[in-house]
């Protein structure tokens, strides 16, 4: 069953939301029936951008922005209560945040290995622990109604190579993306039961806008949505 939904209402959250993977990935959600799309991120211009972006390939859809650092778990749960609050609970959720930075073994420093492990992980903890209850209900309510809704309650997680095959010169990325395989793992084992499809979007390579290029966003975008 695919992630998309034919229910009236249909939301996407994307935690991490940019230029690349982030944009394609909500554009493809917003023009395949989602109607409300809402974007989070640290960097308030960027998010400007992004909706922009997101309206371009979908002019009726709601699209809605909130400028939020996900290593922050007080502010992000702060977010994430006014997001339940102003738009119900959402259909689909992406966490697509991270943090790519080369880290030189012997030059990295210890607050920025904390950072990159928040950033891919407690960020992605405190979105699930906000997330699952909802998306539980919602497979429910799709169970008692005879699953005729064609509704599939997601959480998805944007993943890398680096997951299985690090890389000394992203060390730090490399740690933080291997942890967040086995909390998005252990996710899947508690919930996949329940009615909810976690899964990771494995990207084994640099995201590019090229014609062509087999790391386009809009393909891993593709792989995304199902």
């Amino acid at each position: 069953m695919s992630a998309l939904s034919h229910r009236q209402n249909k939301t996407l959250v994307l935690l991490g939301s940019g230029p690349g993977i982030g944009v394609a990935t909500s554009s493809h959600f917003a023009s395949h029936g989602f109607n409300t799309i809402i974007l989070l991120s640290r960097t308030a211009s960027r998010l400007r951008d992004d909706a922009k972006s997101v309206r371009a390939a979908a002019p009726k859809c709601t699209i809605s922005t909130f400028d939020v650092d996900v290593t922050d778990g007080v502010a992000l749960r702060r977010v994430l209560a006014q997001i339940e609050m102003e738009f119900g609970p959402p259909e689909v959720v992406v966490y697509n945040a991270s943090r790519l930075k080369r880290s030189p073994f012997e030059e990295y420093k210890e607050e920025e290995v904390l950072e990159d492990l928040r950033a891919a992980n407690m960020g992605l903890w405190t979105a699930a622990r906000w997330a699952m209850p909802h998306l539980v209900a919602l497979a429910k309510e799709e169970e008692e109604g005879g699953g005729g809704g064609g509704v599939r309650p997601c959480f998805l997680v944007t993943s890398g190579g680096l997951a299985h095959t690090p890389m000394p010169i992203l060390f730090s990325l490399s740690m933080a993306k291997a942890a967040q395989r086995s909390l998005t793992r252990s996710l899947g084992m508690e919930y996949g039961d329940k009615g909810v499809h976690v899964g990771s979007v494995v990207v084994h390579g640099i995201v590019k806008r090229e014609d062509g290029y087999w790391c386009h966003p809009d393909e891993v975008a593709k792989v995304s949505v199902g």
